[in-house]
């Protein structure tokens, strides 16, 4: 996650350049600047804050608690058989903070499905936005299905919450874990691939997916 947010992904993705919107687009640095109110939940921080955020809770070289994971473990990169789960793809395999493991499955697992199938979503997808200068307004029908509820539901209870039990009794702060997480699960959206890609993804769906990022 870090390295795409600081490297060369990030930037070439979005830096410099508009982002086009149903109706209309607006200047990336704009965007940054807008605040967000989703479905009638106001967000305290600007993209951009969350941004500079992400760099700093992501930093790898701080320290912290590790495992040995896959780093890329959501349902695409599993197998089902008889004889249980085989995962595959291991490009980001290594030593992760246990947070950061998670969050690839979490997001990919639940919300994902316009970003693998954008032109599906959008069809009966119903998004509307207004900007007023300061926030961006959204709202939206777009909501997991009942089996990505269930995942949510069975990732978060029987590995999210164990873990991060594990992590505060040893000694890890609530607030650096919550930023940790927070700031994987924006990478997700923002950095698997480019939101601002007409090519791959209509207007609405670019906006379901920065709308997801705050």
């Amino acid at each position: 996650f870090y390295h795409r947010l600081t490297g060369g992904r990030y930037a070439e993705f979005y830096l410099n350049k508009p982002f086009e919107l149903p109706n209309g687009s607006l200047d990336w640095q704009a965007l940054l600047r807008r605040r967000w109110i989703v479905n009638g939940k106001a967000y305290a921080q600007t993209l951009g804050a969350l941004i500079e955020r992400a760099k700093r809770a992501l930093e790898p070289d701080q320290p912290a608690w590790s495992i040995v994971g896959h780093g890329d473990a959501h349902n695409g990169n599993v197998f089902f058989t008889a004889g249980g789960l085989r995962y595959f793809d291991p490009a980001f395999g290594g030593r992760h903070h246990p947070l950061l493991d998670l969050a690839k499955p979490l997001f990919h697992n639940v919300l994902a499905t316009w970003m693998y199938h954008p032109r599906e979503v959008a069809a009966h997808l119903q998004i509307s936005y207004h900007d007023d200068g300061e926030t961006l307004h959204v709202q939206h029908n777009y909501t997991p299905s009942a089996v990505r509820q269930m995942f949510r539901i069975s990732k978060t209870e029987r590995v999210l919450q164990p873990i991060w039990q594990e992590l505060t009794r040893r000694g890890e702060s609530p607030e650096t874990l919550t930023a940790m997480l927070q700031s994987a699960l924006l990478c997700c959206p923002l950095l698997t691939l480019n939101l601002a890609d007409r090519n791959r993804f209509p207007p609405q769906i670019g906006l379901l997916g920065l709308a997801l990022c705050v």
